[in-house]
């Protein structure tokens, strides 16, 4: 015989343990905890990632005896604050029916220090600090990443301009074209 019953939770009456998780190798190792890439509260804002990885947040919402509670009525969300959202994914190695995880990406101009906000039924349940620097092809300008002198932005990165093209300037725009019979130089800096 089965029984099966359900119970209506709003955020008053329930409270959420959620954890920080990141696969990538950029944060210093002693931040993390366990094999899973379990980010421990006191790395703070010193947690770093390039703005071209995923981070992943573990929601295990608890009622006030807890008990782990999720029901399909529960309204969950993460969401970098100032930035993208996060979308709610079970491909995680610890996802199971007690918890929910959700990516959250950055942007490829992302650079800076950004908030995770967990927020259950709208109500806010903790942030978590994120320090965010541009990936390997970019560099920060102006509280931005961007491209050097020389490169310009494709598919979200930066590229060397093609031969015979230059750019002068630092900045996301495409390279210009040299001149009739001359030549860009080695670092597509000038024309020749």
């Amino acid at each position: 015989m089965t029984i099966s019953f359900s119970i209506s939770v709003t955020s008053s009456q329930m409270y959420s343990s959620y954890e920080v998780y990141f696969e990538g190798n950029e944060t210093d190792g002693s931040y993390l905890d366990g094999s899973f890439g379990l980010v421990n509260e006191s790395a703070g804002s010193n947690f770093i990632v390039k703005n071209d990885e995923v981070v992943v947040v573990g929601v295990e919402p608890r009622d006030l005896d807890n008990l782990p509670i999720i029901s399909a009525d529960d309204n969950f969300e993460v969401k970098v604050v100032n930035g993208s959202s996060c979308d709610s994914t079970t491909s995680h190695e610890l996802f199971n029916d007690y918890h929910k995880f959700f990516e959250c990406p950055f942007s490829f101009s992302d650079v800076g220090l950004f908030y995770l906000d967990i927020l259950i039924e709208g109500v806010s349940i903790g942030q978590r600090a994120v320090n965010v620097k541009c990936k390997e092809s970019m560099m920060e300008s102006n509280g931005t990443c961007t491209c050097g002198i020389g490169e310009e932005l494709e598919n979200d990165d930066c590229s060397v301009c093609d031969q015979n093209f230059v750019k002068t300037w630092i900045g996301d725009g495409p390279c210009d074209s040299c001149p009739a019979f001359s030549f860009s130089n080695q670092n597509r800096t000038s024309c020749d």
